[in-house]
C-alpha cells in the first residue's frame, strides 16, 4: 500500500516467557498506534522486532511495500525505540540531550557551544510545547516533557517509526493537550508511533488505532473515530467534548448545609454545604500548578461551639495525576498516604487500624488480592484511582476544589463519581474549574472567568447567553 509504513504477517518467535505465534501487525506513515496486551503477551517481542534487535523464527516483513527479509539489516526503515528516560540523558540539560543528535550526515559535533544552539533548541521548544528553559537539567523534566524533547532528537535524526515501551505515559492522563500538539507534528512530519502497555491509558482517544495483541497473536484492532487530526482543537484551546460530571445528590434540606466562601488569587465565590459549583475558564486564568497557595476558605456567618479554632479542609485535586502513588509502598501505606493527621496520633499509624482500612478498601472494591499485595508496583489505573478515590472519601474535605475531570475516561469516571457523590451527601462543597464551554446542565451554579476576572453565581440559562454573547 502506497503510505504502509511495515508489515509483518505470519511472525513466529519466541523469548524468555513471551512467544509470537503466527502474529500480524502493520503501521502507516504517520499514524499512532496503541498495542495493547497483559504481561507476556508479546508485546516487547512485537516492538522488538519492528525495531530490527529480534530476528523471527519464521515470518514476512514488507517496508513501505517492498519484501525485506528479516537476513537483512533494515537500512530503509529509521527506527527509535524508547526505553528509559526516552533515550536521554537526565543529569544533562535540555539542548545539550538534543545537540548530540546523530544522522547519516552528521556525526557528533566536536564542540557544544550553548550561544550558538540555545536560540535554535528554544525555537523547536516553542513548537513542540515545551514550557522550560534549555539549560533545565532533562531530569527535572515531566514524563510528558522528557518525551516531547526525545521526539525533537528524533525528528532531527530523520526517524520514520517511533517505539514507546511501556512508561509512565501509559498509566498518566496528564499532558492531555501536549500530547495532542505532538501526536499533530508527528502526523504532518509523517513520523509513525506505536505505544505499547497494559491498557490503552488516557491518550487513547488521540491515537488512530488500537490493537489487542494475546496469546502472541493480533486477536482485535479498533479504528479511534473523530481523531484530532488539523490541529483546530489544540489552536482554540478545548477538547471536542461535552462537558458532564452526572454526580448524584440529595437534595440540599438533607445536607449540612453550611455556608463557605472559597477565595483564591483570582476569584471569590460563595457554596453552601452539599452543592456542586463550575468555575468556566475558557482563557486558562486558573492555569497555575496545584496547590494554589492562595486559596483559603471560611465558614460564614461564624458558626458558634462548631468551627471555632477549626481551619475549613481544602483539597485541591488534578485529575489528569489523581492516579500517582507510590510504587513501593503497600495498598494500605498508600491509602493512608497524606491523611496520617486523621488517622494517626503524633504521626504513627497503629498496625490495626492500617489492617482495619485496607480491609475496608478490599470490601469496598470487592477485590480481596489487595490483601496480600506488598507493593504496588503491579497496579494499573484502574487500581490506583481506587486507591486515590477511597483516600479522598477516607479524608473527607470540606471543600474539593478539581480540575481535568474531562480527561479520564469512562472507566475512571465509574470509579470517581460514587465517592464524588458520596461526599456531596456528607455536605462537601465541589467546585469544578474547566476550560471547556461546551456543557450540559449539571451543576448548581456557574461562574465565568472573564479577562481575569470572577462573574457572580449564574444559573445555565444564564452563563449559556453569556458564552454566546462572547
Amino acid at each position: 500500500m502506497k503510505n504502509e509504513l511495515i508489515r509483518l504477517t505470519s511472525l513466529h518467535a519466541s523469548e524468555n516467557n513471551s512467544r509470537l505465534i503466527g502474529a500480524d501487525f502493520k503501521i502507516f506513515k504517520g499514524e499512532a498506534v496503541g498495542l495493547v496486551g497483559g504481561f507476556h503477551s508479546g508485546k516487547m517481542l512485537l516492538m522488538e522486532i519492528l525495531a530490527g534487535t529480534h530476528r523471527p523464527d519464521r515470518g514476512y516483513r514488507f517496508i513501505h511495500g517492498k519484501p525485506v527479509s528479516f537476513d537483512d539489516p533494515i537500512t530503509e526503515l529509521r527506527v527509535k525505540h524508547f526505553k528509559k528516560n526516552f533515550g536521554l540523558i537526565g543529569p544533562m540539560t535540555i539542548w545539550e540531550n538534543i545537540a548530540t543528535y546523530r544522522c547519516k550526515d552528521r556525526r557528533f559535533p566536536g564542540l557544544l557551544v550553548p550561544e550558538r544552539m540555545w536560540e535554535q533548541v528554544q525555537v523547536l521548544m516553542d513548537l513542540y510545547g515545551i514550557e522550560a528553559a534549555p539549560g533545565i537539567l532533562v531530569d527535572r523534566l515531566t514524563a510528558i516533557q522528557k518525551f516531547a524533547v526525545a521526539l525533537i532528537k528524533a525528528r532531527l535524526e530523520g526517524m520514520e517509526l517511533i517505539l514507546v515501551e511501556n512508561s509512565e505515559l501509559e498509566y498518566s492522563v496528564s499532558g492531555f493537550r501536549m500530547m495532542q500538539r505532538l501526536l499533530k507534528h508527528c502526523r504532518e512530519d509523517g513520523i509513525s508511533i506505536m505505544f505499547s502497555g497494559i491498557e490503552a491509558g488516557g491518550f487513547s482517544p488521540l491515537l488512530d488505532r488500537i490493537c489487542l495483541i494475546d496469546g502472541g497473536r493480533i486477536i482485535w484492532e479498533e479504528q479511534v473515530r473523530d481523531v484530532p487530526r488539523l490541529g483546530d482543537v489544540f489552536s482554540c484551546g478545548a477538547m471536542p467534548v461535552k462537558l458532564n460530571i452526572p454526580v448524584e445528590r440529595l437534595p440540599h434540606a438533607f445536607c449540612h448545609a453550611r455556608n463557605v466562601r472559597i477565595c483564591g488569587e483570582h476569584f471569590s465565590i460563595d457554596g453552601s454545604g452539599g452543592q456542586f459549583l463550575m468555575i468556566l475558564d475558557p482563557e486558562q486564568a486558573l492555569d497555575g500548578a496545584f496547590p494554589d497557595t492562595m486559596l483559603q476558605a471560611t465558614f460564614f456567618p461564624e458558626e458558634k461551639n462548631r468551627t471555632r479554632g477549626r481551619a475549613v479542609h481544602i483539597r485541591q485535586i488534578d485529575f489528569s495525576c489523581f492516579d500517582r502513588l507510590v510504587k513501593w509502598m503497600s495498598p494500605a501505606d498508600n491509602l493512608l498516604f497524606g491523611i496520617s493527621s486523621k488517622s494517626a496520633g503524633f504521626g504513627i499509624i497503629k498496625p490495626h487500624l492500617k489492617r482495619y482500612l485496607l480491609q475496608e478498601f478490599a470490601r469496598w472494591t470487592g477485590e480481596e488480592e489487595y490483601l496480600e499485595l506488598k507493593d504496588c508496583e503491579s497496579l494499573v489505573i484502574g487500581d490506583r484511582l481506587k486507591i486515590a478515590s477511597f483516600r479522598l472519601k477516607l479524608d473527607k474535605p470540606d471543600v474539593v476544589v478539581f480540575r481535568h475531570f474531562q480527561f479520564l475516561d469512562q472507566n475512571s469516571r465509574a470509579i470517581v463519581l460514587p465517592v464524588l457523590a458520596d461526599l456531596l451527601k456528607e455536605g462537601t462543597v465541589l467546585i469544578g474549574i474547566s476550560t471547556l464551554d461546551d456543557f450540559l446542565d449539571f451543576a448548581d451554579g456557574y461562574f465565568l472567568m472573564m479577562d481575569g476576572v470572577c462573574s457572580p453565581k449564574m444559573n445555565y440559562r444564564e452563563i449559556r447567553a453569556v458564552l454566546a454573547g462572547n
